[in-house]
């Protein structure tokens, strides 16, 4: 239609200007003869002509660039393994992909200029108003996931909604993306069981096997003399760290799949590194090494008590093992108006300014190869992961002259 318009413009254009020509010649023909009038009105007739076929041209060839593209721009949506439709903002189908039409068991006749709540389930038709009214609102994309029964099947669906403008930059309709991800949700469940069910079965005998060597620690069995002792508290060293790691990688998988919930409660930090303290007195009393606490914080912070724990623990932990033999490990402990903050540092290897930069990230270790522990590397990842949750801020910093600082803040109640 639009270049049948264009055409006719055309034509009326040259037209137009050759009627005007003649009328000059006309006015003007007294000072010229017949013969060469009527010859230069016929170069004018031919050169119009002439401009007028490569004008007529030039349209069909953009009117079959513009056709072409539009088929292969057709193809490509309807080979989409996608449902795609686009619809206007009261819901009347505009256009529909053929994956949409095969689902929902329509004709593209049929379909085109309905309502697409005629497809959907009547009790969910506030949700999905709701949806729209969200893009048509704030003019941006809007991404979902939920259930959904097309054509008496049931399945997940991705449900991601674009806005279409108008010149004034409202938007007018909206083109709709619906994939099935039941084999993601089928994946995601299995994970779910598998994790579950592996720390389940190591974290049972592990906890056996602490509690048990907690019994030969109390001499409940008989006497034993400094290298039996030493050798046991090893044993429960190791098993504890098996423990740890367990729970590290538990977490990890739950923080990044978003199934952690916190549980927030009024807590002070002191009262967590005294724990940590404690918990780790054998790790660091092995190493000679001395823990030096300065506290000046008196205010507390609402936080899960357990995550943060963890991070305290897997900080000093890791001061303990990578600190030099029969060095000072310093906590200090600070606020101001706020937040407040949680300081380690030891004496250990210098980390590169490069390696900082992303000791936080998974897999990621903090030192030279030859310093590694064995691990996960998930420690730092994870610590990252539950402070940030708690909108605070974890930092790692490295001095040349062999100290190294760990720390986090969190805002204050």
């Amino acid at each position: 239609m639009y270049f049948k318009i264009i055409s006719i413009c055309g034509v009326i254009s040259v037209i137009s200007i050759l009627y005007l020509l003649t009328q000059t010649l006309i006015h003007t023909s007294k000072h010229l003869s017949p013969i060469n009038a009527v010859q230069i009105t016929l170069l004018i007739v031919v050169c119009l002509f002439a401009v007028l076929f490569w004008y007529i041209s030039k349209t069909e060839k953009i009117k079959e660039n513009i056709l072409q593209q539009y088929s292969q721009i057709k193809t490509i949506i309807d080979d989409t393994p996608f449902m795609i439709f686009l619809r206007d903002v009261n819901g009347k189908i505009i256009h529909a992909n053929k994956y949409f039409l095969e689902v929902t068991g329509s004709k593209n006749g049929n379909i085109i200029g309905q309502n697409i709540h005629s497809f959907c389930n009547p009790n969910k038709l506030d949700i999905l108003q709701k949806e729209d009214d969200e893009v048509v609102r704030t003019k941006q994309p809007y991404v979902t996931e939920r259930p959904i029964c097309l054509n008496g099947v049931s399945g997940w669906y991705k449900i991601m909604k674009y806005p279409v403008y108008d010149k004034d930059g409202n938007v007018v309709k909206l083109v709709i993306l619906y994939e099935n991800i039941d084999d993601e949700k089928d994946l995601e469940e299995r994970k779910n069981t598998f994790i579950a069910t592996l720390t389940h079965d190591l974290k049972t005998p592990t906890i056996a096997q602490i509690k048990a060597t907690d019994i030969l620690l109390d001499q409940n069995f008989g006497y034993l003399d400094c290298k039996q002792r030493e050798l046991v508290t090893q044993m429960q060293t190791s098993h504890q760290y098996v423990y740890d790691l367990i729970f590290t990688m538990l977490n990890t998988y739950l923080y990044d799949n978003g199934q952690i919930k916190i549980s927030n409660e009024e807590i002070y930090l002191n009262d967590l590194v005294t724990n940590a303290v404690n918990h780790l007195s054998n790790s660091y009393k092995e190493k000679e090494q001395r823990i030096i606490i300065n506290n000046n914080c008196t205010s507390s912070v609402l936080a899960d008590k357990s995550q943060i724990q963890r991070v305290i623990m897997n900080l000093l932990s890791n001061a303990i093992y990578y600190g030099f033999r029969n060095s000072d490990i310093n906590i200090e402990l600070t606020e101001n108006n706020s937040q407040v903050e949680f300081k380690i540092t030891n004496h250990s290897k210098y980390i590169p300014a490069d390696r900082l930069e992303d000791i936080f990230e998974k897999y990621k270790k903090s030192c030279n190869t030859r310093f590694f522990k064995t691990s996960t590397g998930l420690g730092l990842y994870l610590s990252k992961q539950i402070i940030d949750a708690h909108n605070g801020n974890i930092y790692a910093q490295s001095d040349v002259n062999e100290t190294c600082t760990f720390g986090f803040s969190l805002p204050i109640i």
